[in-house]
């Protein structure tokens, strides 16, 4: 047998092999700071817990509908409409096993062989991966630090070309943190309502960590209403990444697509996780509001941190990622070994200050490094004195 070419062309994220090697050695009781991979560090609430045990979930032992069980649907839609003012009906959201297969299914429902996916950079990996398994060409728009790393209605015009089909945009968007205002929004909005042609996929998973801008989704702006697909889910937010829950919300005509290339896939999600996904959508915000204030105080400490150590960075606004410029470090070697990019930087901390970050050219954003700061503030900590001894080996 022989594996396909687009079998070949998926690759595992750098992020996961950093945090697979890193939990290994940390199995052997060989102590390592792993900041590679975001995952929110408190647990699922209580409140849901307790809510679900000895609990007689209708139809857990059977097949859910593809789209979702009608309860899950209607939870999303008050979600929409109570924190986001937005309005859809059932028939306009789905249910999916995580927002990256929700994401798969728009993709793979919209783009043909050829069709043209603007994609700003820096970026979340996979997206590339599926449009290139959709047979999709990535058209990616380069994002400066100097503007936040954010996307610039010229340079949005200027990479439509006839052959755009799709724009891939988050907000909060990981790796940089950004966070776009919506003033900042509405001018991108202005910008694609001269293009009815061209779909929208608003990533918005990362919501809810959120420092102070506010989030606004593009499907607010009512030209763009009918051609914006928002991602989200309940992992980041809830504390809930293993229960793999994700939704989309977008026209109905493309809904119905999703489902029937969802069902080709995965079919149904599993009924205990939508029952707690359910629980949470009606939770008390409490809670999440106290996580998000000691993540501000993490991103605080980890950004002037990593200043004083030399590095060039911009204080991200949302998600919980901090993503520095190695530019001072460039040029600099240890024994054999010179640092040239951010990939280089990560493999020199990893392998000899024993903390793991994520390289960035795999967002990319060659020149810079993706660090996470959801760990406590003690393993924060211990993780920056790690990288300031990587970086004392360095020489000119």
């Amino acid at each position: 047998m022989k594996l396909s070419r687009r079998a070949m062309q998926a690759e595992v994220p750098q992020a996961y092999k950093m945090y697979r090697i890193g939990e290994e050695l940390n199995s052997k009781k060989e102590r390592f700071i792993n900041l590679s991979l975001g995952a929110p560090a408190f647990n699922t609430s209580l409140q849901i817990l307790q809510a679900l045990e000895g609990k007689n979930i209708p139809g857990q032992a059977r097949y859910s509908l593809p789209r979702g069980c009608p309860e899950l649907v209607a939870a999303i839609r008050a979600k929409l409409r109570r924190e986001n003012y937005l309005l859809y009906n059932d028939s306009e959201i789905m249910v999916s096993t995580s927002a990256r297969q929700a994401s798969a299914n728009a993709i793979f429902a919209l783009i043909e062989p050829g069709d043209e996916v603007l994609l700003p950079t820096p970026y979340w990996p996979t997206t590339v991966g599926q449009v290139q398994l959709a047979g999709g060409v990535v058209k990616m728009i380069p994002c400066s630090p100097a503007n936040g790393f954010k996307l610039q209605p010229e340079a949005l015009h200027s990479a439509i070309t006839a052959k755009t089909k799709l724009l891939l945009f988050s907000s909060p968007s990981n790796p940089s943190g950004c966070v776009y205002s919506a003033r900042e929004l509405e001018q991108l909005a202005e910008v694609l309502e001269r293009y009815p042609r061209i779909g929208i996929i608003s990533n918005e998973v990362f919501e809810y960590f959120n420092y102070g801008i506010g989030h606004t989704s593009l499907a607010c702006f009512p030209p763009l209403r009918d051609r914006v697909v928002i991602v989200n889910g309940i992992g980041k937010g809830y504390g809930m990444a293993g229960w793999r829950i994700g939704y989309m919300a977008g026209p109905q005509w493309l809904i119905h697509a999703c489902e029937r290339v969802q069902q080709q896939v995965t079919s149904g999600i599993n009924n205990v996780a939508q029952y707690a996904a359910i629980i949470a959508l009606r939770e008390n915000r409490r809670f999440m509001q106290q996580q998000v204030q000691q993540l501000s105080q993490q991103r605080d400490f980890l950004v002037s941190s990593l200043a004083a150590l030399g590095f060039q960075v911009n204080k991200p606004q949302g998600t919980f990622y901090v993503f520095p410029s190695v530019e001072p470090f460039v040029s600099m070697r240890y024994r054999q070994s010179v640092i040239t990019c951010g990939d280089d930087l990560a493999l020199h901390l990893f392998k000899h200050s024993g903390v793991a970050t994520v390289g960035g050219g795999i967002f990319g954003s060659p020149m810079h490094i993706r660090i996470s700061y959801t760990s406590d503030m003690k393993t924060l900590q211990e993780g920056v004195d790690r990288i300031e001894f990587g970086l004392s080996l360095l020489y000119k």
